[in-house]
């Protein structure tokens, strides 16, 4: 099937608008908290080589921000998520409604000039 670029667009877009209601709002709490407690073992978990500590620190280092308990923090702000939250955050940033300016978008389509594009 060969289909122009503007009706795929048209397609991811109406599949985002879908998303919500087919996948975020039937999201009970125990599917969060499985999914939370999950990645909190992972952020958790301890370095297995000495390298990847390195290079976490030196990331931390060379932004100069020095949290260098990030993974910590972020593991324990993970657990405190909501399915509130995560309706907020795909309504804002996502959906781009809500009040303040939370959505950038970027559309890429590259389209051969010779022939029709093919699948």
């Amino acid at each position: 099937n060969i289909a122009s670029p503007s009706k795929l667009t048209a397609a991811i877009f109406k599949f985002i608008a879908s998303a919500r209601s087919k996948f975020l709002e039937n999201l009970t709490d125990d599917d969060i908290d499985v999914f939370a407690r999950s990645s909190f073992l992972r952020k958790t978990d301890p370095d297995k080589k000495l390298a990847t500590e390195a290079t976490r620190n030196w990331g931390e280092i060379s932004s100069g921000r020095f949290q260098f308990d990030r993974r910590q923090k972020e593991a324990q702000a993970v657990l405190d998520v909501s399915k509130e939250d995560i309706l907020d955050y795909w309504d804002t940033y996502v959906l781009g409604q809500g009040s303040g300016d939370g959505r950038r978008l970027l559309i890429s389509e590259i389209v051969p000039k010779s022939r029709t594009a093919s699948s």
